[in-house]
């Protein structure tokens, strides 16, 4: 049996992927102790030179996004309804709130000598937007694309794991006969 059938075999684990060779485990944290030295033995077994390392999980951005998503939305919509002095500074803490990763991706960019990206175009369109006043326009322009991003992610996401279940599907061994 292959290293990740045994893996898929411990009580513990929900789901095993495979991405670039990487192996990427779900499991219950109760058991976070007994996993490495697991499947430390695991790899042991197959490969006595074997070495293994552990990355830290990365928190699942893509809530976060749709979070702030919804939070801009929502403040867009109240901004509706007050005056143009309150409502401007609803719209422009919206707008820091949904676009600060944007903004901060531009300036990263532009220390890197890469000043054309999409996130400069995007930081500097929706500074003349509030530079002209139109804090309606800024904030719409950063929701649209936040939520463009958004939903790109959820489909490279998607994509991967069905990439990664077909590639569960496939034949570990095939007999040729002459």
């Amino acid at each position: 049996l292959s290293l990740v059938s045994n893996i898929k075999q411990l009580p513990y684990i929900y789901q095993v992927d495979i991405i670039s060779n990487r192996i990427k485990l779900q499991f219950d944290v109760k058991y976070t102790k007994n996993i490495k030295s697991d499947i430390q033995d695991l790899c042991s077994k197959i490969n006595d030179k074997a070495k293994i390392k552990w990355l830290k999980q990365q928190n699942n951005k893509l809530d976060l996004i749709l979070l702030r998503i919804i939070i801009g939305v929502i403040l867009f919509l109240l901004a509706l309804i007050f005056d143009y002095n309150t409502a401007t500074i609803i719209l422009l803490v919206a707008y820091v709130s949904v676009s600060y990763d944007v903004i901060v991706r531009a300036i990263y960019s532009c220390i890197k000598g890469k000043i054309f990206d999409e996130n400069f175009l995007m930081t500097i369109a929706t500074f003349s937007a509030i530079f002209m006043h139109e804090y309606k326009e800024a904030l719409a322009v950063v929701l649209f694309y936040q939520l463009g991003e958004y939903c790109q992610n959820k489909a490279v996401k998607h994509s991967r794991h069905s990439i990664s279940e077909l590639m569960d599907i496939r034949p570990d061994m095939a007999v040729v006969k002459h």
